[in-house]
């Protein structure tokens, strides 16, 4: 929470980042699809973002952007 400011770390493509707070802890790559449950592989998102996702393996573009991001904040 501290690392992501406590807002939601969803960010579309040609959009700017979520403002919503982020309220919810969630894998970037889902533990039902083979993810691990370690740190770097969590990411905080607000109730919305976290339901669409659900549990969807994030494309590789994704994941570079998200770390990417991390290291501006």
């Amino acid at each position: 929470m501290r690392q992501a400011r406590g807002r939601c770390e969803h960010k579309p493509p040609l959009w700017f980042r979520c403002a919503a707070p982020g309220t919810e802890a969630d894998h970037v790559h889902p533990c039902s699809r083979g993810g691990p449950t370690e740190l770097w592989n969590g990411q905080l998102l607000c109730r919305r973002h976290n339901r669409r996702k659900s549990n969807r393996v994030p494309s590789p573009l994704y994941r570079r952007r998200l770390e990417r991001r991390r290291k501006k904040y």
